[in-house]
């Protein structure tokens, strides 16, 4: 009948704190539970710590644990443990009040409760310290911060100091820390003392300052217990504070030195943090010579530390790169390179063929076709590539192709040249001699006319005199014939 009553109160109790309690703290997070019992209450025979519940209690998994402080005094060790609660009571759709009661729990002691919430891969932990029993208690000391986090130089670490009997403001917390990079102690551990500032209720808080505690980059375990006016320490909480201080090192290596199309590239890879070595994140920034304003560099032009881009404009790059440590702790570093222009180049047919000779020679009434062939330049000089034909000093044409008509030309000795230019005002020449030969005068052939007509006279006569003569020759020895044929009749 007692017992019933009891929890009838209690119900009546919830009720009421319902009705009357700000609830802001569980609607505007993704809190599962909440403990409203504060910290330092004292119990005597019986234990009963409360909260509000913001998730189905069915439907999480609950896990409790009370403990109070080893025979040491360093630790804390479990005594008691549970999964459900106590008591649920159901106050609308998504809120809920639990308790959990030990009836007659008699023992004395400087306890701690923590509850465990999972639901839908959730989990939220949850913390009261409380006194049970009569005597004297030692304190305890709970931390408002995860277990684990990283500092630059310092960290305002907010905690609940639960002192018994005495006053707070004559309490001290206890810092005892080691060197840990794996985890677990690699040296004795050093002690220090830090004052409590009161921050409202009960809260509290205290300063761990790297630079007063001579620490410098790396990962330290800290062993945190609040001390009273009786010089009673609590058990220690565990904190491991990683600390980076230090901005990071850029080391980069690159060629000052490039041609237009080559790939510019610049390792900063061996840049690093210290003790963090190379935990780094980079942004890169381009100055290009035909620019007055530094622009992130696109994506692909680098990964990670190195940067790899392929540049056709000369002058000087300036590539600034920006490293930021875990704790935003940043460094710049800037490349100035310098992209020296690639002379243009070329070569040139006539009719179709690349001369093999720089003198050539031509008739007086012919055409022929100069062409500029095989233009090389940088990919961005190329289309700007300009072209000149020039005869004896002259220029006859801007066109990769231009025609000789030696008809227009006296005959002789000219100069052909033709010039490359790219837009930096880079030139390639190639230079020909063009022999354009005379055209035969009407007076020399006149006389060749004449020369062949008595040289066909002549060529007549001589024939003529010739054919007489062996017509005479063949008189003679008819006539002599006749003569022996008479004698022989």
């Amino acid at each position: 009948m007692i017992k019933a009553n009891r929890a009838y109160l209690l119900v009546l109790m919830f009720l009421f704190m319902h009705m009357n309690v700000n609830h802001s703290q569980a609607s505007t997070n993704a809190d599962l539970i909440s403990i409203e019992t504060k910290h330092g209450v004292q119990f005597n025979e019986s234990i009963l710590i409360e909260g509000y519940a913001f998730a189905k209690p069915s439907l999480m998994n609950i896990n409790w644990s009370i403990s109070q402080p080893s025979v040491s005094g360093e630790i804390w060790e479990e005594i008691e443990s549970g999964q459900l609660f106590s008591t649920v009571i159901p106050l609308h759709s998504e809120q809920w009040t639990w308790m959990i009661e030990l009836v007659n729990w008699n023992i004395s002691c400087t306890c701690i409760l923590e509850i465990t919430a999972e639901y839908h891969g959730i989990e939220q932990v949850e913390k009261v310290a409380f006194f049970a029993g009569s005597g004297a208690k030692v304190p305890a000391l709970v931390l408002d911060s995860e277990p684990k986090f990283r500092i630059a130089t310092s960290v305002e670490v907010t905690s609940y100091p639960i002192i018994h009997e005495f006053d707070i403001n004559e309490s001290a917390i206890s810092l005892r820390w080691c060197e840990a990079p794996t985890g677990a102690c690699s040296e004795d551990m050093t002690e220090s003392y830090a004052n409590l500032s009161y921050k409202r209720g009960i809260e509290y808080s205290f300063i761990i300052d790297a630079i007063e505690l001579g620490l410098s980059d790396g990962i330290y375990l800290f062993h945190i217990s609040v001390i009273d006016a009786a010089l009673r320490s609590s058990p220690y909480v565990p904190l491991e504070v990683s600390i980076d201080m230090n901005s990071p090192v850029i080391i980069m290596d690159y060629d000052e030195d490039i041609e237009e199309d080559d790939m510019l590239i610049i390792d900063a890879s061996a840049s690093s943090d210290g003790f963090w070595q190379h935990d780094l994140q980079v942004n890169w920034y381009i100055l290009s010579p035909q620019s007055t304003q530094l622009v992130g560099a696109s994506t692909e032009d680098y990964e990670g530390l190195v940067f790899a881009k392929n540049v056709s404009t000369s002058g000087t790059w300036q590539i600034t790169v920006e490293v930021i440590d875990a704790m935003g702790n940043s460094v710049t570093d800037v490349a100035l390179i310098n992209v020296s222009n690639k002379p243009p180049s070329g070569n040139l047919t006539i009719n179709g063929i690349i001369p093999d000779q720089n003198v050539q020679t031509m008739q007086h009434d012919d055409a022929w076709i100069f062409e500029a062939i095989n233009l090389v330049d940088s990919s961005s000089d190329l289309s700007l590539i300009d072209i000149a034909w020039y005869v004896n000093g002259e220029v006859e044409s801007n066109k990769p192709a231009y025609v000789l008509n030696s008809s227009n030309f006296s005959s002789g000795v000219h100069d052909i040249k033709l010039v490359i230019m790219d837009d930096d005002g880079e030139q390639h020449a190639i230079n020909l001699t063009i022999e354009i030969q005379s055209a035969p005068s009407i007076e020399s052939s006149n006389n060749t006319t004449i020369v062949y007509i008595l040289v066909s006279s002549l060529i007549l006569m001589f024939g003529i005199f010739i054919w007489r003569i062996r017509e005479r020759k063949n008189k003679s020895s008819l006539t002599k014939w006749n003569e022996d044929v008479k004698k022989d009749s």
